[in-house]
């Protein structure tokens, strides 16, 4: 019995495995009809040139190249690990410094860095890209604990102006009069009632106060022509400062200008940097 080749129909020996005119293969089982002239409907490309070719054929007629079909070996599935985000990946807080985690869903892992849930074994979180599987980095100390270590050390006190040893005032004598501190100079004051101005005197500018600083240094010492006003009422004395250049102080602290203040027996009184004690 003989067989015929299924591209050119010749005659073959019923074992032959390819054509002898053409060398089709003839292994496949019964030859297939051969297409009729001009029909392409059934046949199949070359994977090499892209020529049509008849179905079943081992080998394309125009380059010889196998039209058999490789099998893929099936293998085996293998869990692989999620690829890394994009993103670097955040550092895990030490664990004296992390917030209390929430409870995890039964058989799911809780990232340490952003707490989602992920799948056991998961080497990278699903949500931050945090590996997981490696003890995480130290963490340095945080800038919060930094700065209360910084606000628990003493601040350096400020360096005030050297206080005036004050003696005990004398007990009062019904004459108001300043000592002043550098010399021990007295200078006594009106006792009548009125308003007396203290300053320097300058006749050029017509200025002739009641109590003159210019014996005791004070075009020095910075006290204006006009410095300030002593006013003398019901048996009570008051300063007030009258927009002097270096102000008027009180027992160390500035009065503001045309604001009387009251003086009482051993206080302290400063016109720019001429220092005296005020007695009654």
């Amino acid at each position: 019995m003989s067989i015929h080749c299924p591209k050119c129909q010749a005659d073959l020996p019923d074992d032959a495995v390819f054509c002898d005119q053409c060398g089709a293969s003839i292994i496949g089982g019964p030859p297939a009809a051969a297409p009729a002239a001009g029909s392409l409907v059934d046949s199949v490309l070359c994977p090499q040139c892209g020529e049509p070719a008849i179905p079943g054929e081992a080998f394309c007629d125009s380059c010889g190249a196998s039209l058999a079909q490789p099998q893929v070996a099936e293998m085996p599935m293998t869990e692989t690990a999620p690829e890394e985000d994009t993103l670097p990946p955040v550092a895990p807080l030490a664990p004296s410094r992390m917030a209390p985690e929430p409870p995890a869903a039964d058989g799911l892992t809780l990232c340490p860095s952003c707490h989602a849930e992920n799948l056991p074994g998961s080497r990278f979180c699903s949500n931050c890209g945090l590996r997981m599987d490696a003890p995480g980095p130290v963490v340095p100390e945080l800038a919060e604990e930094a700065n209360e270590e910084q606000a628990a050390e003493p601040e350096p006190e400020l360096e005030l102006p050297e206080a005036i040893p004050v003696a005990e005032a004398p007990a009062p004598t019904g004459q108001p009069r300043f000592i002043i501190r550098d010399t021990g100079a007295e200078i006594a004051l009106p006792t009548a009632e009125g308003d007396y101005i203290i300053g320097r005197e300058d006749p050029v500018s017509g200025v002739f106060p009641a109590v003159d600083m210019n014996p005791h240094e004070g075009e020095q010492l910075g006290v204006s022509r006009r410095h300030a006003q002593l006013t003398v009422e019901a048996g009570l004395t008051f300063i007030q400062d009258l927009d002097s250049t270096n102000f008027t102080f009180v027992n160390r602290k500035k009065i503001a200008p045309h604001t009387p203040a009251a003086l009482s027996n051993g206080d302290e009184v400063r016109l720019g940097k001429l220092v005296m004690t005020y007695l009654e």
